[in-house]
C-alpha cells in the first residue's frame, strides 16, 4: 500500500539529483501501479492454552490437538 508513495519520493529524489548533471537526464517511468491487495485474514481455528508452570507464556494450538503439550519455556509436559 505504501509503494506508490515511496516510489514517488524516490523518483522526486532522482529527478532533483540529475537536474544539475550536464549530459544526463532522468524521466519518470509510467509504470502501472498494482491494485491494492486485500488484507490478510487468519481463520479462527486455534485456541490459546496457558501452561500451569508459566501461564504468562501460552501456546496456540489447533482446536482438535490430541497430544500432550509442552511449556515453551521449561519444556514441562501438560494436558488440556
Amino acid at each position: 500500500m505504501a509503494m506508490p508513495h515511496v516510489m514517488g519520493i524516490v523518483e522526486d529524489g532522482l529527478e532533483s539529483m540529475f537536474r544539475g548533471v550536464k549530459g544526463m537526464t532522468y524521466e519518470r517511468g509510467n509504470d502501472i501501479l498494482p491494485d491494492e491487495s486485500e488484507p490478510l485474514v487468519e481463520p479462527n481455528d486455534m485456541m490459546i492454552v496457558a501452561s500451569p508452570c508459566h501461564s504468562f507464556e501460552p501456546v496456540k494450538i489447533p482446536a482438535d490437538h490430541p497430544a500432550r503439550l509442552h511449556c515453551l519455556l521449561c519444556g514441562s509436559a501438560f494436558g488440556v
